[in-house]
């Protein structure tokens, strides 16, 4: 799928923010696990918003959750109770994510419509690893809202460490993913996607430069 730049830009560095406010509020060394209570905690203290989450029984086979905004800065995230917990946990995560990266262009309540395109954009990747070159902006989205919770859940600080030690048969993804208790397939996104987080990055801390000097 084609991401416009300035987008990935603005996901990744709001991320950073977040972690930041995060560190800010709770100094010293940080647990592999990331709190699902404080990660809301900074969205709320940062957006001046009210989140409220909840497990909730239906029947799905792609839905695993969903956020919900309101006019009075209010917002409830929504995750299937069926889940596992790390499924739980990556679910809330990215809905969270959706509360900081999105913009209101970005908002759509033809979640049936987004969920389709999401399908059809996986079987098109499959097929000429490309995807969509003209997607949607829920489409684009949903892939940003991915790459922000994976970058949340799995830190690039931990992704050249790791992968030595995969090289080197010292460790598994499985027992990455079980460190961060995240599913295994977060490890794996990241660890695709870490070409795309370091150029975004550098070009992140190259304009922050510019702009200081």
């Amino acid at each position: 799928m084609n991401v416009e730049n300035n987008k990935l830009c603005s996901t990744y560095r709001k991320v950073q923010l977040l972690q930041q406010h995060m560190m800010a509020a709770c100094p010293g060394p940080q647990e592999p696990t990331l709190r699902i209570m404080d990660l809301r905690w900074a969205i709320q203290d940062m957006y001046a918003l009210k989140i409220d989450m909840f497990e909730v029984s239906f029947a799905g086979t792609y839905l695993k959750g969903k956020v919900e905004r309101y006019a009075n800065n209010s917002a409830r995230v929504l995750v299937r109770a069926s889940l596992s917990d790390v499924e739980k946990r990556s679910t809330a995560v990215k809905e969270l994510c959706h509360l900081v990266i999105d913009e209101k262009e970005d908002w759509s309540p033809l979640g049936v419509n987004t969920i389709n395109e999401v399908i059809t954009d996986a079987s098109m990747f499959a097929a000429d690893g490309i995807g969509h070159t003209n997607p949607s902006a829920p489409l684009v989205s949903e892939a940003l809202a991915i790459l922000a919770s994976s970058e949340l859940m799995y830190p690039g600080e931990y992704h050249a460490a790791d992968q030595t030690k995969l090289d080197q048969q010292q460790t598994t993804l499985s027992a990455i993913a079980l460190q961060h208790e995240v599913p295994g397939y977060l490890i794996q996104h990241a660890f695709t996607n870490r070409p795309l987080r370091d150029r975004v990055y550098a070009q992140i801390a190259a304009e922050v430069s510019s702009k200081a000097a």
